[in-house]
């Protein structure tokens, strides 16, 4: 063994504090460092938690050896996508159009209409970490007069619940944002303003909203879902303090591309035209907030001043261009997913860890027009938000939060590198389903076409931990030693996508293990599945389209004790 003139426990100590890039360098250097991770559990939780992307709780009553032991199980477990249990959360049926949020935080929350699409009544539960753990609704009532559009939160890092709401005034709308406490469903102690108005409307009624929090900021989009109704806005505000940083109305741009053609003397309706220019939205940061453009077909990334000041407004830094669009085609819609959002701190609560939002990822989807995509080709690209953030630091004054370099990026000059292209199923716009959990997401497609494992419902577990990623070498699908019905496949390479509503080829090489697994039989009913850092929660229907029931499985390997 390699010998250090330090006593082995200053040596612990020394290495408690490096992190996974130094950790990988010292054992390349010698391979014996490893001995000092060997006989210490402080520094295999250390490792292992920086290897798996998670952040430790301090506020967690769990002792050391218990938290290395859920890790453990953790990873295991989703590496086979094994459950050590499993529990069912029974509901009333609901109509279909029922909108349902699984957060990456441990809540299921789930809105419920009154015979109306909009939401009257809001339930939240916590998700079950152990056997022994109860799931109990806890019901938010709305005011008759009141009309729920949507709900936002940000449970681990501020207990916050923000609902977006309308009530008619004389003769408009108005809609406002109340911010309330999540676990107690009463205004936030810490909002100073506990409702924020955000906007007056004609038809507000028909108006599609989301909304985002990451640290002390909140962002929020609105949308008329009638195409020629211009009032829309993209509002972001510090929601302790109410104070505004950036507003941008309307949504709408002027501007018809060259390549339509149409006979001007004939009147002629457009769904597309014109188009919204943000419909979504996500923050790389808790001051970096990244929109996708659908004039452009561009990333744009705003910068928000860190600290809240009336002088300094939110600015937009630069665009990332996406991949040149074929000719006479245009994006139409963008489905953009990806949690946790980025914290400053975090909440007092029981969990021994939790996933890194910075290093989490950001999986956009999108619908390009006159392309109607079938349920598995819609094309995806996924990225890490560290990575995008990266790209920004450059470009940012720190002293104003300003842009200090060039407006746009080339495809080119910024995605191939940090960027995979996949085919990815279909969204399902009545239901909002979380498909991604830190570095993972999951789909009902396949990682290589043709190479189904059998005809069974399947799903497949993308992995984007690069750490894990190139650790292996091989390129070609492979079984699992452990179950035959498990197909492993590691892409460590360049891959290239045509597709027909681009231009060119897309080349990218963001490092992933995809497996695909055949689903449980109670996993196999659901029409829904999805995911979050420790479980696989499945939506059962009706033949009516109604839910009926909600399947919650733990991951973790089966020999586990809780």
């Amino acid at each position: 063994m390699f010998e250090l003139p330090l006593p082995p426990d200053l040596m612990t100590q020394i290495m408690a504090h490096l992190h996974m890039p130094e950790y990988l360098s010292l054992f390349r250097a010698h391979p014996d460092f490893k001995i000092y991770i060997e006989h210490s559990l402080a520094l295999q939780y250390r490792f292992r938690s920086l290897a798996a992307g998670v952040i430790d709780n301090p506020h967690s009553a769990h002792s050391l050896p218990n938290r290395l032991g859920i890790l453990k199980s953790l990873e295991k477990g989703w590496s086979q996508l094994s459950f050590d249990f499993q529990k069912d959360l029974r509901v009333a049926p609901q109509p279909a159009h029922t909108r349902i949020r699984l957060m990456n935080e441990g809540v299921f929350i789930m809105g419920k209409a009154t015979g109306r699409v909009e939401l009257s009544m809001i339930h939240c539960t916590d998700l079950p970490s152990t056997q022994a753990d109860e799931m109990d609704w806890t019901t938010i009532w709305m005011d008759e007069e009141l009309v729920v559009l949507d709900f936002g939160f940000s449970v681990v890092e501020n207990d916050l619940m923000a609902v977006v709401i309308i009530q008619r005034s004389t003769d408009s709308w108005v809609m406002e944002v109340s911010l309330l406490q999540l676990s107690t469903g009463k205004p936030h102690p810490l909002a100073q303003s506990p409702v924020v108005f955000i906007q007056h409307s004609k038809h507000m009624d028909a108006m599609h909203v989301q909304i985002q929090v990451s640290g002390n900021n909140m962002a929020i989009i609105t949308q008329p879902l009638d195409p020629e109704d211009y009032n829309g806005i993209f509002m972001v505000f510090d929601w302790k303090t109410s104070i505004t940083s950036i507003v941008r109305i309307p949504f709408i741009s002027s501007v018809f591309p060259s390549s339509l053609s149409f006979n001007a003397s004939v009147p002629q309706k457009f769904d597309v035209f014109p188009k919204r220019i943000y419909t979504t939205l996500t923050f790389l940061t808790p001051t970096l907030l990244l929109l996708p453009n659908l004039h452009n077909a561009s990333l744009d990334l705003y910068s928000i001043p860190s600290l809240p000041n009336p002088s300094l407004s939110a600015s937009k830094l630069l665009s990332f261009n996406l991949p040149p669009l074929r000719e006479n085609s245009t994006i139409v819609k963008y489905m953009c997913l990806g949690g946790p959002a980025p914290r400053l701190n975090t909440e007092p609560c029981s969990r021994p860890f939790h996933t890194s939002g910075y290093e989490s990822l950001i999986v956009l989807s999108m619908h390009i027009s006159p392309f109607i995509p079938s349920y598995d080709d819609v094309p995806t690209m996924v990225v890490h938000r560290y990575a995008l953030a990266r790209l920004c630091a450059p470009y940012i004054d720190p002293a104003t939060d300003s842009a200090v370099g060039p407006p746009v990026l080339k495809w080119e000059e910024w995605g191939p590198g940090v960027t995979r292209w996949l085919y990815t199923d279909n969204y399902d716009e009545n239901i909002r389903r979380t498909n991604t959990a830190g570095q993972r997401c999951a789909f009902r497609t396949q990682p290589v076409p043709g190479k189904a494992l059998v005809r069974e419902p399947q799903i497949t577990i993308y992995d984007f931990n690069l750490l894990r990623a190139q650790v292996h070498r091989f390129d070609t699908p492979q079984p699992s030693a452990e179950d035959e019905r498990v197909l492993k496949y590691i892409c460590n390479t360049p891959t290239t996508m045509v597709d027909k509503g681009f231009r060119d080829p897309i080349v990218s090489s963001l490092p992933y293990v995809a497996t695909t697994h055949v689903l449980d039989p109670e996993l196999a009913k659901c029409r829904i599945l999805m995911i979050d850092e420790e479980r696989v929660v499945g939506l059962e229907f009706s033949h009516e389209l109604a839910l009926a029931a909600i399947k919650v499985f733990h991951v973790g390997a089966s020999s586990h004790a809780q």
